[in-house]
């Protein structure tokens, strides 16, 4: 038998009796489908069409029932139109008739009646357009009352803000004497300090060289001492076993240990005087760094103080604009 063709999906056309093309993880084993493959795919198919085709059905039921709903509103409303219309043609014939049916003086008399009612009608009109213009008018004076109200208002809180802004102008001139005076004071108190600074940091600097080198002349000054002391017992002691010494020279050896002694006692205190000189600048330096710290937020203080006012009087003086406008305002009232 020949190949025929079975028509799938769009996507995919099989040749029946044509074995499909394998795919790259199909073996060998699978070449030839079976027929229960087909009817499965061609079941699949059929219920997929078969749920869009009710899909469809129900939503052509909904448009119909829609459609028919909307006919019969349409029908309802032209029927309604006629009945309306007919009333009116009813009642244009009727009074037509009635107007035939008059006599001529009566004719006369409605025409003059319908032409003395257009006209009023035309009165009428004219007279309610008035009527808006004075009420326009009326409120257009009622804002301008209450305008001249808020003037009045304004002016008394300008007047006011005025003050207050001389009141500003007059404490920020007494906080910019005030902060130059204390700035040039700040300024003497920073050189005096940022001397003594410079002198602790030059004393700081040399100190540690200058306590090593007194600790070195003071060691070598013991050590000299010790030395002496040891040379002088030993000519004591020499001089008590030898008869011929002089007193003058015992004298001189005597004199030579005191000078040595008071030069040991000299170098003790210059060590001692050079901690407390250490401990006293290390407390002064403390107190500057304070002093400086306070200085420093005082004219912080004192500058964002300066500041605000400045914003402030920047605010107020936009209210003569304000009242420029309330007043080009009033103007446009009293002329409606």
């Amino acid at each position: 038998m020949g190949a025929e063709l079975l028509v799938g999906s769009p996507q995919r056309f099989v040749l029946r009796g044509t074995p499909p093309p394998l795919s790259p993880r199909q073996g060998p084993q699978r070449q030839i489908l079976d027929k229960s493959y087909y009817l499965g795919l061609l079941r699949s198919k059929i219920s997929e069409l078969t749920t869009e085709i009710n899909k469809l059905q129900k939503e052509i039921e909904m448009y119909n029932q829609e459609n028919s709903v909307y006919l019969s509103y349409e029908k309802r409303k032209e029927k309604q139109i006629r009945s309306v219309e007919e009333e009116v043609e009813q009642e244009k014939q009727a009074a037509d008739g009635i107007i035939k049916n008059m006599s001529p003086e009566k004719q006369v008399k409605y025409i003059e009646m319908k032409t003395t009612n257009e006209k009023l009608l035309q009165e009428l009109d004219a007279l309610q357009q008035q009527l808006d213009s004075l009420n326009i008018k009326k409120e257009s004076l009622e804002t301008v009352k209450e305008d001249n109200q808020e003037i009045a208002s304004m002016e008394r809180q300008l007047t006011d803000i005025k003050e207050k802004i001389n009141q500003f102008s007059e404490e920020i001139r007494q906080l910019d004497m005030d902060l130059e005076e204390h700035q040039g004071e700040m300024n003497q108190k920073y050189k005096e300090l940022k001397k003594r600074e410079e002198n602790m940091d030059a004393f700081i600097e040399t100190f540690e060289e200058t306590k090593n080198q007194e600790l070195e002349r003071k060691a070598q000054i013991e050590a000299n001492i010790v030395a002496l002391l040891e040379h002088c017992s030993r000519n004591i002691n020499r001089m008590k076993q030898i008869s011929s010494i002089t007193n003058q020279e015992l004298k001189m050896m005597q004199d030579d240990l005191s000078f040595k002694s008071t030069e040991m006692q000299k170098s003790q205190t210059t060590a001692r005087n050079l901690t407390s000189d250490s401990q006293r600048l290390q407390l002064d330096l403390q107190k500057m760094e304070l002093l400086e710290s306070k200085m420093t937020e005082e004219q912080q203080s004192l500058k964002n103080k300066i500041k605000q006012m400045t914003a402030d009087l920047e605010t107020y003086s936009d209210l003569a604009a304000l009242k420029s406008s309330a007043e080009e305002k009033k103007k446009v009232g009293l002329a409606l």
